[in-house]
């Protein structure tokens, strides 16, 4: 879960900004396009605040022994001084990418390239919109934006103990895809690693395979 006042939108949310994927694949063409150059010092909160949905992707790399199952999904809530002004939920679809496929899929790690359903950029535009109007009508501060995932994760039975009870999860990577052929870019994601590892720990909940 994340939970933000409003200074923008919350990152996280802004992850699933990716590009749809229920479109059909386009047919391979000779020419290509080439990536947008960007900053050395681009940031995730950079990355996510000026994403470009038609032409880039964020793709998660989990660690080993870490299984996600969906259903896929965003719970976005806007309050305004603790009333709910809009609950809606955003659907998700992930690709998995085999882990080896490339050099920043190791093996044996789940890769998450997460994308939204046609409907994004209207319920994007309708958040904004609440979140907009509880600023100019109580000004800054009263606004609060709450994200949760609806995702789960599995741990396999061999990582329990260096992860639920060592506690030594491995990082979690997060990269900006972009241009055809694609190239990932690695973000640096600050506070959001806690989010997402305690996404990824939830798991240590669930019990045991039975033998």
């Amino acid at each position: 879960m994340t939970k933000a006042f409003f200074a923008g939108i919350a990152a996280i949310f802004l992850t699933a900004g990716c590009d749809n994927a229920s479109k059909p694949a386009p047919e391979p063409v000779a020419e290509t396009t080439p990536a947008p150059t960007l900053p050395d010092d681009l940031t995730f909160e950079d990355a996510v605040a000026n994403f470009d949905a038609t032409t880039q992707h964020l793709v998660w790399v989990l660690p080993p022994g870490i299984a996600a199952k969906g259903p896929f999904g965003a719970q976005v809530i806007v309050k305004a001084d603790g009333a709910t002004e809009m609950d809606t939920t955003i659907p998700l679809n992930a690709e998995k990418p085999a882990a080896g496929s490339r050099p920043e899929y190791p093996v044996g790690a789940e890769v998450l390239r997460l994308s939204t359903d046609a409907s994004y950029p209207q319920r994007l535009e309708e958040i904004r919109g609440v979140m907009d109007g509880i600023t100019s009508r109580l000004g800054p501060g009263h606004g609060e934006l709450i994200i949760t995932t609806d995702f789960k994760t599995e741990i396999g039975d061999s990582f329990r103990q260096e992860y639920c009870v060592d506690g030594k999860l491995p990082p979690i990577a997060i990269y900006l895809e972009q241009g055809a052929p694609s190239t990932l870019r690695k973000l640096p994601i600050a506070g959001g690693e806690s989010i997402l590892r305690a996404t990824i720990l939830a798991g240590c909940a669930v019990p045991r395979a039975a033998p």
